[in-house]
């Protein structure tokens, strides 16, 4: 769910090779997360420690680029 208070799940459609990295970054800019992908749990983000307002996620998974915008209440 967008916004979000603790965890999200980031959905791949299925035959998407679902190996690669996911970094977060807050609304100026400043990375405040970077983490490996090699399984579904790690599309499990806990944005708990994260201060409220506006972020940014870069998937970078199976040669495909995509950036998501979320908000943390």
């Amino acid at each position: 769910p967008n916004p979000s208070r603790d965890f999200f799940t980031i959905s791949i459609p299925a035959g998407l090779e679902k190996t690669g990295k996911m970094e977060i970054f807050n609304s100026i800019g400043q990375k405040v997360m970077t983490k490996a992908v090699v399984s579904d749990a790690d599309l499990n983000i806990n944005v708990s420690n994260f201060a409220n307002g506006v972020y940014f996620l870069n998937l970078n998974v199976g040669g495909s680029s995509k950036t998501l915008k979320f908000i943390k209440e």
